[in-house]
């Protein structure tokens, strides 16, 4: 990452997604799109203050291998955030603040458990 990219990312969104990571035991540290989608809507990213809905995200990530090394999440919301007219850094914010997942925690949505 150049240290342009560096200051647009906030710290805390690169500590979050490695907690994310170990949480759902990830293998070397990539996240699967359906973990992903959840911490999106789970942050605030997906949802009316956005704009942002599934299927955008589901557009966004469509060229994306199924599990996003932490580069590759970058650039796809910032993809995201470009398509939406909104500041990728307001979006990486909110995943970095939001809370992480609890192992056997159950998603609250659909009743599924996320890992």
């Amino acid at each position: 990452m150049t240290e342009e990219e560096e200051e647009e990312c906030p710290k805390g969104f690169r500590k979050m997604f490695l907690l994310y990571c170990k949480t759902t035991k990830a293998k070397e540290n990539r996240l699967h799109i359906d973990i992903i989608k959840k911490w999106l809507l789970r942050s605030g990213v997906i949802g009316t203050e956005t704009g942002i809905t599934n299927s955008d995200v589901g557009e966004a990530f469509s060229k994306a291998p199924i599990e996003l090394e932490f580069e590759r999440l970058r650039k796809c919301l910032a993809e995201l955030a470009k398509d939406k007219f909104l500041d990728p850094k307001g979006l990486m914010e909110k995943l970095a603040h939001s809370s992480p997942p609890k192992p056997d925690e159950e998603d609250l949505e659909d009743g599924e458990k996320i890992l």
